[in-house]
């Protein structure tokens, strides 16, 4: 037996995750194996829609002879790993070129996708042996404080739960660029903390560019996946220096990366350093956060 696995784009091409062998398949598959995970229904401007599928199981699954509604996804062998997530669009350079590479990335090309509309519509998935799973979907699931929906996806927060139950699809967040195609998403209810919480990998930071401690990272923990949040730097004086983040959605966790430059794209001197961060969701709830930090060893040229 033979297998190719190509899990991630090396260059370009229109099927990303494709496996040419033969596959003997002999597991039996339950129907909730292999869920909707994400889904884009309202892209950019020279976008396209996308819809994200999750094989929850513990044995490969082959997507031959599937289908999105009426469309099949694939006419010859096609695994979908345990605990993999594929991204099913006509275009794969379009998710490509609009949003950020993740890893363990797997987009496959269709010809063609089922119409999605952008206020309301259904998501549809379907084995050779019936139905699989559905979503049915409205504009009004996106979270309420996002001025603009276009572009952003509706990510599944739990793949444990009934995938229409209340509140299991919200908007991806904007810090993570809007959408997440073919790998995991920037909510999931799994990693949700009994509280917030902000800390940094050091509190030390040389933008010497040594490759020791370049960066300040600045880690976040939420309880809730609807947070928006921004960001801001300050000088021990009380000085703004960058606005890192301003108004985005931040999904479950994840980690902000700053270069230690002003908003004038210059190294800050060395000195003592605030970060300063804002959460707030639609319910009303809002927390400040802040802590000190320290950059040493910035470039001598840098003119205080």
């Amino acid at each position: 037996m033979k297998i190719l696995y190509i899990l991630s784009h090396l260059s370009i091409s229109t099927v990303v995750c494709c496996i040419a062998c033969f596959w003997p398949m002999s597991f039996l598959m339950a129907q909730t194996d292999v869920i909707i995970n994400e889904v884009l229904f309202n892209p950019v401007k020279g976008g396209v829609d996308f819809v994200e599928i999750y094989n929850r199981s513990g044995h490969p699954i082959n997507l031959q002879h599937w289908k999105l509604g009426k469309y099949p996804i694939s006419s010859e062998v096609l695994l979908l790993e345990a605990g993999q997530y594929l991204a099913l669009t006509t275009d794969p350079n379009a998710l490509y070129r609009q949003y950020k590479k993740g890893e363990n990335q797997c987009i496959h090309a269709m010809d063609r996708l089922p119409a999605y509309p952008n206020e309301q519509g259904a998501v549809t998935l379907f084995s050779p042996e019936g139905r699989m799973d559905s979503l049915y979907y409205y504009a009004g699931m996106h979270m309420p404080l996002l001025k603009n929906t276009k572009g952003i996806s509706l990510e599944r927060l739990s793949p444990d739960e009934p995938t229409n139950s209340p509140d299991n699809f919200l908007s991806a967040s904007t810090w993570s660029g809007g959408a997440t195609p073919g790998y995991k998403n920037s909510i999931q209810k799994d990693i949700l903390r009994k509280k917030n919480n902000f800390f940094l990998t050091s509190k030390t930071v040389s933008p010497n560019q040594d490759g020791f401690e370049d960066f300040l990272e600045i880690n976040y923990e939420f309880s809730q996946p609807d947070y928006q949040m921004s960001v801001s730097i300050f000088a021990e004086n009380g000085r703004p220096v960058n606005r890192l983040i301003r108004h985005q959605s931040a999904g479950s966790s994840g980690k902000i990366i700053w270069d230690c430059r002003g908003e004038n794209g210059v190294v800050a001197p060395n000195g003592i350093y605030i970060f300063l961060t804002e959460i707030y969701n639609g319910k009303g709830d809002r927390e400040l956060y802040k802590g000190a930090f320290v950059i040493a060893g910035a470039p001598l040229s840098i003119d205080k």
